[in-house]
């Protein structure tokens, strides 16, 4: 039988089909029965039970803007990076890199520092750790890398760039916070508010639980939270926001939806 080149075209697309399934489930082969079940094959993700955080991916020639409320000394920063979904994971991990610029309200460079880090997916650590996605891509997200950079006295703002990352790497996204500026009161307000839970997170290095603190101790630990903020200008000009999406893969009951805390916008 002779086959003409639009018939041997469709072989080639369904044999590369049922090759990319196969690998996409192999990546899955250590998920839950629920939390693989948030995985569409069709590229569509399911969201209904995830928490979802907002990250900005970062660009390599534009630089993505955060400016802060005040001067601040200390910044931290998350960053993650998306893998792709045929990447092996039989690898030590991705090595990525982003720089930071950090400038004065007047737009001098104060300080400039390049950060890499190595990517790691859950599924390749001991520890394992929540499964990370995204609503319409089957890549995959790594586990958060946590950076905290000392800022030069002045710092109005920073821009961020990508730097370049291994092969697999298809984008990378990070999430910028700074101190809040709280008063006395506002410590104190800021405190109260949060659930027991965020409470006893904040006061993990205390002896004491939260319900023995003085005032002073819970303005002190107040003042050491962090607060997301976010860039400025037009989303997909500007800046490219990405919102990823998390479940426990060990945990197949359904979970209440709880949005990331806003960024503060400039």
């Amino acid at each position: 039988m002779t086959l003409s080149l639009t018939h041997i075209g469709r072989i080639v697309i369904a044999i590369l089909l049922l090759v990319a399934a196969g690998l996409f489930v192999a990546s899955n082969d250590r998920l839950s029965a629920g939390a693989a079940s948030l995985l569409g094959g069709g590229g569509v993700n399911r969201v209904d039970d995830a928490r979802r955080t907002m990250v900005y991916r970062l660009d390599p020639t534009r630089g993505t803007v955060f400016t802060f409320t005040g001067e601040r000394q200390q910044v931290r920063l998350l960053s993650s990076v998306g893998i792709a979904a045929d990447a092996p994971t039989d690898t030590q991990g991705w090595i990525y890199g982003y720089r930071i610029t950090f400038l004065s309200g007047t737009g001098n460079i104060l300080g400039e520092y390049d950060i890499y880090s190595q990517a790691m997916l859950p599924e390749m650590m001991e520890e394992g750790g929540p499964l990370r996605f995204l609503r319409t891509s089957n890549e995959r997200i790594s586990t958060p890398d946590e950076t905290f950079i000392e800022a030069p006295a002045g710092t109005a703002r920073t821009s961020i760039v990508a730097l370049d990352a291994d092969e697999g790497v298809i984008g990378i996204d990070v999430r910028v916070y700074e101190r809040q500026p709280l008063t006395d009161a506002g410590a104190m307000v800021a405190f109260l508010r949060r659930s027991p839970g965020e409470q006893r997170q904040l006061t993990s290095g205390s002896a004491f639980p939260p319900d023995t603190l003085g005032e002073n101790e819970m303005r002190t630990v107040a003042r050491k939270s962090w607060r997301p903020i976010g860039p400025g200008g037009i989303a997909g000009e500007a800046y490219d926001l990405v919102v990823i999406y998390e479940v426990d893969p060990e945990d197949d009951e359904p979970q209440e939806e709880v949005e990331a805390e806003a960024p503060v916008a400039p």
